[in-house]
């Protein structure tokens, strides 16, 4: 199997062999590393934080008047939300093991994202419907022609459909075969 690269061109920070972990690093890659905050910024001292200090340092830079603060690998809005779906405490650290655990946390439990989740499940065959919650979930997932969900003039496409329909096919082989 082969690694994935971004529709930029650029190759993502993770080459990976596909499953889950494909996934995630392909969501990644149009999103941010461990230490991301948006707009651009990074943050490494972020990893040895627990989750509550976490939401806390992003609730400090909210208040500079930014738009928003979203943190880590896969940009989480509310990482306190995610932690919570993904059965891991508030005091539990930032790290990136734990990010991954937020990611699948969102993908298998979030409310709207039925679709995703049970097709990764392997219980719901709709592969399209799973990319559109995918692209909402995540800015960087193209949702169709060639546009970000959130077509608002700062979040862009950079990982195609075609990118993910391989990667969620290959990790509902992953979670459908074990």
């Amino acid at each position: 199997r082969r690694g994935v690269a971004s529709a930029s061109g650029n190759l993502p920070r993770r080459l990976s062999m596909g499953g889950m972990r494909g996934l995630a690093d392909l969501v990644s890659s149009g999103e941010g590393g461990p230490t991301s905050m948006f707009p651009g910024e990074t943050y490494p001292e972020m990893v040895n934080m627990s989750i509550r200090e976490v939401v806390a340092f992003q609730k400090e830079k909210l208040r500079d008047g930014r738009a928003s603060a979203a943190v880590g690998s896969y940009q989480f809005l509310y990482p306190e939300v995610a932690a919570q779906r993904a059965g891991l405490s508030l005091d539990d650290k930032f790290t990136p093991e734990n990010q991954l655990k937020m990611f699948y946390g969102t993908l298998m439990n979030k409310p709207g994202r039925e679709n995703l989740s049970a097709y990764l499940q392997g219980t719901g065959d709709n592969i399209e419907r799973a990319i559109d919650e995918l692209a909402q979930e995540f800015a960087s997932i193209e949702f169709r022609n060639g546009r970000s969900y959130y077509n608002d003039g700062v979040n862009k496409a950079s990982v195609s459909r075609d990118q993910v329909r391989a990667a969620l096919l290959s990790a509902r082989e992953e979670l459908t075969t074990q």
